[in-house]
């Protein structure tokens, strides 16, 4: 996270990152058997335009180009172009009076080899926040968000939830940061596929991107509606498959600016997801990230 900027009338801005990432649970797998963890680098870059067009009224709108590179498993390396925007409302004058806001943002991903991922992801927020003290400040709101695979079905999916958030600066140049996120909906998660699993799944494909898994599966059959066809079940053979769950989500993190225009963050999040059919997982993630303005 940068540093909030000064408003003024009319700004572009120009952001970059590098960051490393730890997944525990990259896959989201159920068992222990059946997780892979790893190394995800990533490259940001952003160009953003920031205009006043009425009194407490403002806009924000730009466009990123998104990079990852996975360690272990290259055919999960992924290009993105996003877009994104927001509306501000802030109603009363004031640093400790609420703001509101609506943002939207919408990634185009490509993945060097695994067509079932490729697809569209849009997201809109409507949040609200406000300064509690001079170091302190707080934010709450609601995101529905959903995805539209171009070569499969089990990664279209979509969810919506609540988060709430804060941000505390004991100095000019240092913030600690969290956030809590609930949400209900569509995940996916790619594993050798078991009874409770082809029962619960809306959906099953099979799913090349993390090689075979290291168990044969147990399931005696497809079973009804979509799950992987006869003759699969017998090896050890990967599938990704889609599932109603609630998923909880803490982060938190510090953000130090080094110079005015360049920072460093550091942070952690673990998730926990309960599924139909006790399709349940957990997995954390650890970044650190060279932030810089231009």
């Amino acid at each position: 996270m940068m540093h909030s900027q000064v408003a003024t009338a009319a700004a572009t801005f120009l952001d970059g990152s590098l960051q490393l990432n730890y997944l525990s649970n990259m896959n989201n797998a159920d068992l222990a058997v059946d997780r892979e963890d790893g190394f995800v680098t990533a490259a940001r870059f952003s160009v953003k335009r920031r205009e006043i067009i009425a009194p407490k009224w403002g806009v924000q709108y730009g466009a990123r180009l998104e990079a990852d590179w996975n360690t272990r498993f290259s055919n999960l390396n992924r290009g993105g172009i996003g877009l994104n925007g927001r509306l501000h409302w802030k109603p009363a004058v004031g640093y400790t009076k609420p703001w509101f806001a609506l943002d939207a943002d919408v990634v185009l991903s490509e993945f060097s080899d695994s067509d079932i991922r490729d697809g569209v992801g849009s997201r809109f927020t409507l949040m609200s926040g406000a300064r509690v003290t001079q170091q302190l400040s707080a934010r709450v709101g609601y995101v529905f968000d959903w995805r539209t695979a171009f070569g499969g079905r089990a990664f279209d999916n979509r969810g919506h939830g609540l988060f709430a958030a804060f941000s505390f600066k004991p100095s000019k140049r240092l913030v600690f940061y969290g956030r809590y996120d609930a949400r209900v909906g569509d995940v996916v998660s790619t594993a050798v596929p078991n009874n409770p699993v082809i029962a619960a799944a809306e959906v099953i494909e099979q799913d090349d991107a993390y090689g075979l898994g290291s168990v044969a599966s147990s399931a005696i059959g497809p079973g009804p509606g979509p799950g992987p066809g006869p003759g699969l079940l017998n090896n050890n053979t990967r599938f990704a498959y889609r599932i109603d769950a609630v998923s909880h989500q803490g982060r938190v993190g510090a953000n130090y600016a080094i110079t005015p225009a360049m920072s460093v963050d550091v942070s952690g999040r673990y998730r926990a997801t309960y599924g139909d059919g006790n399709n349940d997982y957990f997995g954390f993630n650890i970044q650190g990230a060279l932030l810089y303005r231009f």
